[in-house]
Parts: C-alpha cells; sequence; structure tokens
C-alpha cells in the first residue's frame, strides 16, 4: 500500500511526541475537486489550495524584510519565511511580488511572494504525468474556466523548502523571532 500510495504522490507517516502517536496517511488528490485561489507570478497563472491559505497580504502596507540575509514578513508579532515565486518557479518578473499568500500546513507557515492575486475557482486537479523529481513544488494541473492551464501549488513543499533554508541559515524557527 506504501508503495502505491507514494507512487500516486501519497504518503503514510507516523509522528512521536511527548508519548502521542499519530498516523497521517496523504492521499493523491487526482481527479478532486479543491478550490484555489488563483495568481499570477510572472506571466504564469498558477493555482494555491484555499484550504492551506490563511490570509492574503498586501506588501505595499506590509513590507518584505531582511533576516539572517533571508526575506521574511513579520504580521501581527509573527514572522513567516518568503518565498518568491516568480524565482523558485523560473518566471521572469520586472517586479518585486505585491502580494503575499500566507499559507500553513502541519502547524507550519510561509509567505508565497506573488504579483497578482485574480480570484477564487473550483477546479478539477489532476496528476501532471512526470515523475515527481521532475515535476517541481506542484500537486498537479488544472484547466480554468478560460480553457487555460494552471499548476496548482503544493504548499506543503513550499513550506518545507522555505523552512529548510531558512534552518540552514541558523535561524531554527522562523515564527519565532522576536517582532
Amino acid at each position: 500500500m506504501i508503495e502505491a500510495l507514494a507512487e500516486h504522490r501519497g504518503s503514510v507517516s507516523i509522528h512521536k511526541h511527548d508519548g502521542d502517536t499519530t498516523l497521517r496517511v496523504i492521499l493523491p488528490i487526482a481527479g478532486a475537486v479543491i478550490g484555489v485561489m488563483n495568481v499570477q507570478v510572472g506571466a504564469g497563472i498558477y493555482a494555491v489550495p484555499v484550504n492551506a491559505i490563511k490570509e492574503i497580504v498586501n506588501l505595499s502596507t506590509h513590507p518584505i524584510q531582511t533576516v539572517g540575509g533571508r526575506p521574511v514578513l513579520r504580521i501581527r508579532g509573527m514572522v513567516y519565511p518568503v518565498t518568491h515565486c516568480a524565482r523558485r518557479f523560473g518566471e521572469t518578473s520586472d517586479e518585486d511580488p505585491k502580494f503575499a499568500v500566507i499559507v500553513n500546513a502541519d502547524r507550519n507557515a510561509a509567505a508565497l511572494g506573488v504579483d497578482r492575486v485574480i480570484g477564487h475557482q473550483e477546479i478539477v486537479i489532476e496528476p501532471v504525468g512526470l515523475p515527481d523529481d521532475q515535476v517541481g513544488p506542484f500537486l498537479g494541473a488544472a484547466i480554468r474556466s478560460n480553457g487555460e492551464v494552471s499548476l496548482v501549488i503544493d504548499v506543503r513543499q513550499m513550506i518545507d523548502e522555505g523552512t529548510a533554508q531558512h534552518r540552514h541559515d541558523g535561524l531554527s524557527d522562523c515564527k519565532q523571532i522576536a517582532a
């Protein structure tokens, strides 16, 4: 069963903490209907699952700062690592991100820097059809209402990459840096 789940981007994990054991099964979402927030990054339109969005922030009122040489966003006493999606996705963008989509998964959070927030849509997510090591930080793809394709961002992977980079730079828990 574990091999079949992994083959379809699912997983099983066991976590022990203070005598409690948690079994987490992540099922593949191919063919699932999910709500997404469409965002523009460079010339591309990407989809962020709405169930992972904590809030969306206009960066003109909450500018990105630097801690330990890495971009962070400070909001109401919390500090979030920032991923510039244009750089991460290989998109060309002449400007810095205008918005940050604050996302969370598994008690971790990060800010995704995007150029524009387009709006909510219900989509059917389908697998990309490439091996996992070639898919990048995406859960799958979806056809938008105008017939164009959007890649659905794997929020968990983006958070893991962002927090891992901050840990590598000596910031053990970016959310607890003094504001």
